[in-house]
């Protein structure tokens, strides 16, 4: 394992581009190509947004703590809140017409499409979400 990143924010939506910017610093310090660090901060910011509103229900003295740490081929993302969690498979289908019209409801869409694999699990403290993006795009 290579470096290891670690940031703890509150619960608060306009830090966002604070954690796009760690998230993108973690890639170029990784010699990920820029178009790589742009969707790494995507795909962290959506995943810290998720704990942010769903997890931690905008509660900016509840933390949303993000670790990144580095191999060879990929990143593995570690995003973790104080919620109870829930079953992704549950989630509605974004792209079912009744949903297209939506705000909201494409995070883990996202996530999937860009990162090689999405895990989930529930902890004794809260929900964490575990990202493994790749260097290069498949």
């Amino acid at each position: 394992m290579g470096e290891h990143f670690y940031l703890k924010v509150p619960s608060d939506p306009n830090r966002l581009s604070e954690i796009e910017e760690f998230a993108e610093a973690a890639g170029i310090a990784n010699g990920f190509d820029p178009h790589r660090c742009s969707t790494l901060g995507l795909i962290v910011t959506e995943a810290v947004n998720n704990s942010i509103h769903h997890g931690n229900l905008s509660n900016p003295e509840i933390p949303v703590e993000i670790t990144i740490d580095s191999f060879p081929d990929y990143l593995q993302i570690h995003v973790k809140d104080s919620g109870h969690g829930f079953d992704p498979n549950s989630l509605p289908d974004p792209t079912a017409p009744e949903n297209l019209m939506r705000d909201h409801g494409r995070g883990f869409l996202i996530l999937h499409h860009y990162c090689s694999a999405v895990q989930t699990r529930i902890l004794p403290d809260g929900f964490e979400t575990i990202l493994f993006f790749s260097r290069f795009e498949a």
